[in-house]
């Protein structure tokens, strides 16, 4: 879990991080200020108008622009499950050997959490449901490494 939570707020961080050191943003000052109040969601739309029109998405390129966007569904999939995780109620059940771990949502986050009230699995399950936050962040990384941005 901790993994997840990490590699979310990495995501999040470098996100911003990105917005921050794209030329002709204005002022840092500024940008810093716009950006304390974003929330993740309204920070990756605003990282999508810059690869639409920006000196980010004549940097990069097409191919870079491409590979971005294609890694901005697993962002928002990696957003669904940290917010899963974190506002789910957990229980640990040793004695249920095949699927120790539930969660659970509260009636009133249903919207905000999706259709599955209550989901049992085994500490792998959910090992490898938190891996793929980690994933995102590093396929982040790996497109920021290879256009040097």
């Amino acid at each position: 879990m901790f993994n997840l939570l990490r590699s979310f707020n990495y995501i999040d961080l470098n996100v911003g991080l990105l917005i921050a050191t794209t030329p002709g943003q204005g002022s840092s000052e500024d940008l810093y200020k716009k950006l304390s109040k974003k929330s993740f969601d309204q920070k990756m739309k605003w990282f999508n108008l810059l690869l639409n029109e920006s000196a980010l998405s004549e940097h990069i390129g097409e191919q870079g622009v491409s590979e971005f966007k294609e890694w901005y569904s697993s962002a928002h999939e990696a957003r669904e499950l940290r917010n899963r995780f974190v506002h789910s109620i957990w229980r640990f059940n040793p004695m249920n050997r095949g699927s120790p771990v539930e969660i659970s949502s509260p009636p009133w986050m249903k919207e905000a959490l999706g259709d599955k009230c209550c989901e049992y699995m085994s500490l792998g399950e959910l090992e490898a449901r938190a891996s793929m936050v980690e994933n995102s962040f590093q396929a982040f990384q790996k497109i920021r490494e290879k256009y040097h941005v």
